[in-house]
């Protein structure tokens, strides 16, 4: 039989209620440590870690070569992907775990399988305790099943946005994606017609620059800017300047208003995903799908969603 080693890390000081974890004083959690590890032992050698910031609410997966305390390089580290849903669950989940259930090793453990928890002060383990597998708490279990859910593709594709190098504006190339008629990996997201419409809108808040030049403006797309064209291919007449809460420069140069109330503060950003996000809700059920293949991208696009006034 090989053994099993399935490690959780939480990086960085978070509030507990110190209070309900067994033989640890009622004092600052910042105090107690500024890692926690929660380690599986099983039937193998193989190890996997999860390393969960909660200040910056990020989850890594950690490769097993490097989950050793002295080896920090973040080449080692792969992000979890995760909608803002998913996210949201992670790390609301995190404070509210319950530590009744779980004692303070005193010695070696009998059980075959059961779960390892370890505080972590500056490199330094502070505090061990232990949980039975069998008596995993339901809250630890859920925090597992959360963290290790399959990704969707969906999410998979939107991630992917930020490798858009070309954005549609004046194609008049017969080749497909060439200059000017965008990349693929962005038609393939607007052909994911409504199952992606969620995913767009999480990432319009996404400053992360990519490689693609605005015409005329200059600079570059950013993820977000791109989940938002996206959209745009997808649902028909979305109210862009409403939602932005700024006016179309219709004396002045056009749709660089958009750009401009943009990049001026990332606060812009969060505000307009926020509005996108009421707006889609609200006419959810109003959307009604058009095949048409007409226009400029019909080759990329068989049609797109509008509102059934």
């Amino acid at each position: 039989m090989t053994r099993i080693l399935l490690t959780i890390l939480f990086l960085s000081t978070f509030h507990v209620d110190v209070l309900s974890c067994p033989n640890i004083q009622a004092q600052s959690a910042s105090n107690l440590f500024d890692r926690m590890r929660i380690g599986l032992h099983g039937d193998s050698s193989i190890k996997q870690e999860y390393e969960l910031v909660v200040k910056r609410r990020v989850v890594y997966a950690i490769t097993p070569f490097a989950s050793f305390s002295h080896i920090q390089d973040a080449k080692y580290r792969t992000r979890v992907k995760m909608d803002k849903a998913r996210k949201a669950s992670t790390f609301d989940l995190v404070h509210r775990l319950d530590w009744s259930a779980i004692q303070e090793i005193t010695g070696p453990q009998k059980e075959n399988r059961f779960i390892i928890v370890e505080l972590i002060k500056s490199q330094r383990i502070v505090k061990r305790y232990f949980v039975s597998q069998e008596k995993l708490p339901a809250d630890f279990a859920e925090l597992l099943r959360i963290i290790t859910s399959p990704v969707s593709d969906e999410q998979d594709l939107v991630d992917s946005l930020q490798y858009v190098t070309d954005m549609p504006y004046i194609c008049e190339s017969q080749k497909p994606y060439d200059q000017g008629c965008g990349s693929e990996i962005f038609w393939r997201a607007v052909q994911r017609r409504g199952e992606i419409i969620p995913f767009l809108i999480d990432n319009i808040s996404d400053s992360t620059s990519t490689a693609a030049y605005v015409p005329n403006l200059g600079g570059k797309y950013a993820v977000g800017d791109v989940a938002y064209f996206a959209l745009s291919e997808i649902i028909d007449d979305i109210p862009t300047f409403q939602l932005l809460g700024v006016e179309f420069d219709e004396h002045g140069c056009g749709f660089c208003a958009y750009w401009n109330h943009l990049r001026k503060d990332v606060k812009n950003r969060i505000h307009f995903e926020r509005s996108v996000r009421k707006w889609y809700h609200k006419n959810k059920s109003k959307l009604v799908w058009t095949a048409d293949a007409q226009g400029r991208f019909g080759v990329y696009k068989s049609g797109s969603f509008r509102l059934n006034k």
